[in-house]
């Protein structure tokens, strides 16, 4: 191997030194999703008529007392 190999772990703690040192920027991490599919806060927007409804799927005959069938 070289001698100025460096490995992961070796990698890793040199970015986080340069980061706290101010040398490299922070990474930034969107977390709110855009498009079609989600709405201004960013939460996800099902289709129509996906899912089911849980009282529509209870069973009041059952003799466990209307649970899910």
């Amino acid at each position: 191997m070289p001698e100025d190999h460096e490995t992961g772990n070796e990698m890793r703690k040199r970015k986080g030194r340069e980061m706290r040192a101010g040398l490299r920027p922070y990474p930034t991490y969107p977390a709110k999703k855009v498009g079609p599919n989600f709405d201004e806060n960013g939460k996800y927007i099902y289709p129509e008529g996906s899912g089911f409804n849980y009282m529509d799927k209870l069973n009041p005959d059952s003799e466990w007392g209307g649970k899910v069938s």
